[in-house]
């Protein structure tokens, strides 16, 4: 008995672990959890920039709901649009961190159907995460890639993984045309 119930808690704690889509925008912009400058951010009443406001959101990647966390991964990918300055390195640094901590989260959300998001938040996370890799690993960034893929490779799960080989594709891709410069 002991033994199934270990085994029924050790598959509910995986299900609450897990990625979870993106979900209604309707049912985050009423969620009282989610705090008001993510949802003003994402209604177009506030602008991001280099402010605590604006860090708030991004720190939010980390959030441990699960189930919230699919819209904060949108508003960076909005944000990632037009940043520039302190705010794009601030913004690369922890978009970097959170692919590493957390890949199927982002895999899942660059590659779900949710008409949210937008093909280019792909191109616009590769070219991101790169120059982020660039900056702390300048001269050994193949190496890093390659490190870090297996690295992220052990944490995905393997329904995601066919995805996430495209995106290190992508980032090898992007490197190979960053170097031929």
């Amino acid at each position: 008995m002991k033994s199934k119930l270990t085994v029924l808690l050790l598959l509910l704690l995986n299900l609450c672990s897990s990625a979870q889509p993106l979900g209604n925008i309707n049912a985050y912009l009423k969620n009282p959890e989610i705090p008001k400058v993510a949802k003003i951010y994402y209604v177009g009443k506030f602008r991001a920039s280099d402010d605590d406001s604006t860090f708030s959101i991004l720190d939010s990647l980390s959030t441990k709901n699960n189930a919230a966390r699919p819209f904060y991964i949108l508003l960076v990918s909005k944000m990632a649009k037009s940043a520039d300055g302190a705010l794009s390195e601030e913004l690369w640094f922890e978009c970097e961190a959170f692919f590493e901590k957390h890949p199927d989260d982002l895999i899942e959300f660059l590659y779900c159907k949710n008409p949210l998001v937008k093909k280019e938040f792909r191109a616009k996370w590769v070219s991101g995460i790169l120059g982020e890799i660039q900056i702390s690993h300048e001269k050994n960034e193949r190496r890093y890639l390659d490190t870090s893929k297996r690295e992220v490779f052990r944490k995905c799960r393997p329904e995601n993984k066919k995805n996430l080989q495209e995106f290190y594709y992508m980032l090898n891709k992007e490197l190979r045309n960053i170097n031929k410069n």
